[in-house]
């Protein structure tokens, strides 16, 4: 889990870094079998969620290859990466089985080639596991803004309420990076 956090950390703070602003051209699927138990986000949550990858420069597209991980294995796997505490207090979890581009340079960039690996991130079939409306830890530098776009005091509250997303080789069930934003409490 240690580890799991260092890495969503270096992601969070790698994406705060080279934040910019590209319109990503995304198409997208959201696997979710009849059985499942895990609910799915309403639209207006799905837009947001559309809306915050290309802010980081993360372009997904559908895909007809079959993964070797199942759905329920990919949450098991970002249940254990984020741990009980944000598992348990998710509002909802929901994973997309899609083909993952990050380009943190921006849309013309190359892809980002994951620190101490030479996994190049450019068309891999991944789980997006989304752990939506949880109290994150918030890191990163910057000044930190509440859902309504209000500068705040990040001593006042170590948290941030958003969607923490997984991101999990669909093949290998490693988890590759993660991602994180806040969105207005309902």
């Amino acid at each position: 889990m240690r580890k799991g956090m260092i890495i969503l950390l270096i992601v969070a703070i790698i994406g705060v870094c080279s934040f910019v602003v590209a319109s990503a051209h995304t198409s997208h699927k959201v696997v979710s079998p009849a059985s499942s138990s895990q609910d799915s986000l309403s639209n207006s949550n799905m837009q947001e969620f559309y809306r915050r990858i290309g802010d980081f420069s993360i372009e997904i597209k559908t895909t007809d290859e079959t993964p070797t991980l199942t759905e329920g294995k990919a949450i098991e796997i970002a249940k254990k990466d984020v741990g009980q505490q944000i598992s348990n207090e998710a509002e909802s979890i929901m994973a997309m089985y899609v083909k993952l581009t990050d380009r943190p340079g921006g849309e013309n960039s190359p892809a980002l080639i994951l620190p101490g690996t030479n996994i190049v991130m450019e068309d891999i079939p991944v789980w997006i596991v989304t752990f939506h409306g949880v109290n994150a830890p918030r890191c990163g530098p910057g000044p930190m803004f509440n859902s309504k776009g209000e500068r705040i005091d990040v001593n006042v509250d170590p948290y941030v309420y958003g969607d923490l997303n997984v991101v999990i080789d669909a093949n290998s069930g490693n988890v590759l990076e993660g991602f994180s934003y806040n969105i207005p409490k309902s």
